[in-house]
């Protein structure tokens, strides 16, 4: 009896260790940067995972499914998106995104399947953004002074009115000035109609920041 009881709880611990997909909770990237969703099978059998699944939404970001004689990528999903053989062959599963930017961020799912059973973790992407511009306006001058920083590549500043009318070329926009590794810009608008909105936008890319300033009798509101 005292024999048998030991072989259930055997079967009980080893139950427990099998079912075991760790993942890292919340991942924090750069633009531009290289992020690991960090997962791995714990306790379980590398050599047994037939599949591995990463999407976000309905969309399959990266799919590798195991082969007679090596792993096999079967959707083509995101091509910045990579799953490392050596690493599967070990059970790590963790997902490699290149080039990450603001449209990037969001929760990821994997999802393991072995021969008998699967398991699933999330992974939550955050990706740093630049701060939202800054606006001064000075009444004595009638001028706008726009400044974002935090950009790491060089961005551009585009001034446009209420009407959607580009004023861009009637402002002056500094060269950007790059410092630990992130760029800040600064441009100037002279406004010519003290009660239209105006607005300040900066970009580069896919990455864009904007702000409306809103003049009336004098007084800014943001």
């Amino acid at each position: 009896m005292a024999q048998l009881r030991q072989l259930f709880v055997a079967f009980l611990l080893c139950g427990a260790a099998e079912s075991s997909l760790l993942c890292e909770r919340n991942v924090e990237g750069k633009p531009y940067s290289t992020v690991t969703f960090t997962c791995h099978l714990g306790g379980g059998r590398p050599q047994d995972i037939v599949a591995v699944t990463w999407k976000k939404g309905d969309d399959i970001v990266a799919q590798a499914v195991s082969g007679k004689q090596r792993w096999k990528r079967e959707v083509a999903g995101d091509p910045r998106a990579e799953l490392i053989e050596e690493e599967l062959q070990k059970g790590d599963v963790s997902l490699h995104l290149k080039d990450v930017d603001y449209a990037d961020q969001g929760s990821y799912h994997c999802t393991v399947a072995t021969r008998s059973r699967k398991w699933e973790g999330v992974v939550k992407l955050s990706v740093e953004e630049p701060e939202v511009p800054q606006v001064v306006f000075d009444p004595e001058t009638s001028i706008f002074t726009c400044i974002s920083t935090g950009w790491y590549r060089e961005p551009e500043v585009q001034w446009t009115n209420e009407k959607g009318e580009n004023l861009t070329e009637l402002s002056e926009t500094a060269p950007a000035e790059q410092k630990g590794g992130v760029y800040r810009v600064r441009s100037v608008l002279r406004a010519s109609d003290l009660h239209q909105h105006y607005i300040c936008k900066v970009k580069e890319g896919k990455m864009e920041k904007a702000i409306r300033n809103i003049i009336t009798a004098g007084k800014t509101e943001l």
